[in-house]
């Protein structure tokens, strides 16, 4: 199965630290240094890869998934 490839800074940032940073500590990292759209850009890259990920499923679990506000 081929796997599409996303490049965005923010959502590597927090691949690479969710594990030795605490949110405490990597929320206010995230909100200094990267802009609103660069945050929003890369909630909704998540929330797609979300989206298709359950879809490929095929468990109808989308319905199961939140909608996740814009801030």
């Amino acid at each position: 199965m081929a796997r599409e490839v996303v490049i965005c800074e923010a959502l590597c940032f927090i691949c690479n630290n969710f594990d030795k940073l605490t949110v405490r500590q990597l929320k206010p990292v995230l909100s200094n240094f990267y802009g609103d759209e660069d945050l929003l850009c890369a909630k909704e890259i998540l929330m797609k890869a979300v989206t298709n990920t359950v879809d490929a499923v095929g468990c109808n679990a989308t319905a199961n998934v939140p909608r996740l506000p814009k801030r």
